[in-house]
């Protein structure tokens, strides 16, 4: 079913209206938008979302601080406490829900930001409900 409407600019472009695929989208010489949408409906796909808290340690206070500061430059947001063992740990989180090929990205991000600190990252503790 051909879809009409004026739009601004020119070139191809791919516009999901009503759940439907378009075959074909783009504006022609006189700046006239169209597509065509095809019979079969968009896919749809459900992305699981994860909260949890990214673990570091370090030995000494002043170095899990200057971790969390760079954390926090990098959107973290990130508690410092001693640890039981005498040490020093950071818990980080992000702000919001993400999906889970995030999280290893997040890890790695971590582990660079404690290594040039002199710590190490430990582990990821999913809160996920």
């Amino acid at each position: 079913m051909p879809v009409r409407g004026r739009v601004r600019g020119h070139g191809r472009g791919v516009v999901i209206i009503g759940g439907r695929e378009p075959a074909i989208a783009g504006n022609d010489l006189n700046g006239e938008f169209h597509r065509e949408a095809t019979d079969a409906p968009r896919a749809k796909s459900r992305v699981r979302l994860f909260s949890g808290s990214f673990r570091t340690s370090f030995e000494d206070e002043s170095a899990a601080r200057a971790a969390a500061r760079d954390a926090r430059s990098v959107g973290f947001a990130v508690e410092v406490e001693a640890s039981v063992d005498g040490g020093w740990l950071t818990l980080s989180r992000r702000r919001q829900p993400f999906p889970q090929h995030d999280a290893d990205r997040y890890a790695g991000r971590l582990r660079n930001i404690a290594a040039s600190h002199g710590g190490t990252y430990e582990r990821y503790d999913d809160e996920t409900a």
